[in-house]
């Protein structure tokens, strides 16, 4: 075997590896017993491919705690005030205080603005005004697709 067809199969391996993490944890069955579902850690993942990678990982600790971050985007989302929604967004995702753990992975120059708030602590309006439609605008995409789906992809 050439070094060459070596790290191809190895390349190969590695994302093959990943699509089937990626595919266990969007169809894994939650567990049996009800109050151990309760204390799991939940693990939502929502993938969705804009303009290169937009990435969303929520960590949760509690199924209540799953179901009010959907009520409240969907609740953000049917608000007037666009930048209302983007601080309420803000808030929930990006904060470093957040109960929630949160990973966006969009084009570099907003992953360093994302970066910037966040260290900061203090979103800039015109940071906000440029994260609000990649980021809102898809996150409630994702509220839609999560609703509709399968109560299997939604584990609980």
């Amino acid at each position: 075997m050439t070094i060459l067809s070596t790290l191809s199969s190895f390349v190969g391996w590695t994302g093959n590896a990943r699509e089937q993490s990626l595919q266990g944890l969007l169809t894994e069955e939650p567990p049996q017993n009800s109050d151990d579902e309760l204390k799991t850690v939940e693990k939502i993942l929502c993938e969705k491919h804009v303009q290169g990678s937009f990435r969303l990982f929520c960590t949760l600790n509690k199924k209540d705690q799953c179901m009010n971050l959907f009520d409240q985007i969907q609740r953000f989302y049917n608000e007037d005030n666009k930048k209302d929604i983007a601080y309420s967004i803000y808030n929930l995702f990006l904060k470093k205080n957040s109960s929630f753990k949160v990973n966006i992975e969009v084009d570099t120059s907003y992953v360093s603005l994302i970066e910037q708030q966040i260290k900061g602590g203090i979103v800039p309006h015109e940071g906000i005004e440029a994260v609000e439609v990649l980021v809102i605008r898809k996150i409630c995409d994702l509220f839609t697709e999560f609703q509709t789906a399968s109560p299997r992809m939604r584990r609980w």
